[in-house]
């Protein structure tokens, strides 16, 4: 919007605020994520019932008993291929890609090993998520190779 003044005293409010909120939520909530299934594991294990365990069902109830742990980590993932690879890494897209890469890898095979989903057809279906990834950060790594020729 080019009537809003950047100079403005309530733009350079905002911008905090703004600024504060991109260091909490990628950090605040899978550690919330965490706590929260810390907190409600007995019941989860038992396959019991409690307020906590009801309210904290969409991090879990998806996945094997084993795997009730997967929400937080596949955030983390996710936020690691799409935020956390820009730190440190300015100016080096390879290594951004190479690392978003090695992150995907270790995906696939923790996928591979795991099968976290309780239904079948989910691991497959995330399964085929990561490989098509993959294949597009490997076409990506490629590319930035090519164009440093």
């Amino acid at each position: 919007d080019l009537s809003l003044d950047c100079s403005s005293a309530e733009y350079a409010e905002v911008r905090t605020w703004a600024y504060a909120f991109l260091a909490v939520w990628p950090v605040g909530v899978p550690v919330l994520y965490v706590l929260l299934l810390l907190a409600a594991k007995r019941a989860i294990r038992d396959n019991r019932s409690t307020a906590l365990s009801r309210a904290s069902s969409f991090l879990w109830s998806e996945y094997e008993q084993r795997s009730f742990w997967w929400e937080p980590l596949d955030l983390l993932r996710r936020l690691t291929i799409t935020g956390f690879v820009l730190i440190g890494t300015q100016g080096s897209p390879q290594l951004r890609v190479l690392i978003a890469l090695l992150v995907t890898i270790l995906f696939i095979t923790m996928q591979f090993l795991l099968s976290p989903f309780r239904r079948p057809l989910d691991d497959r279906m995330m399964m085929l998520g990561h490989v098509c990834l993959l294949v597009i950060l490997i076409a990506a790594l490629v590319i930035n190779v090519c164009n440093l020729s």
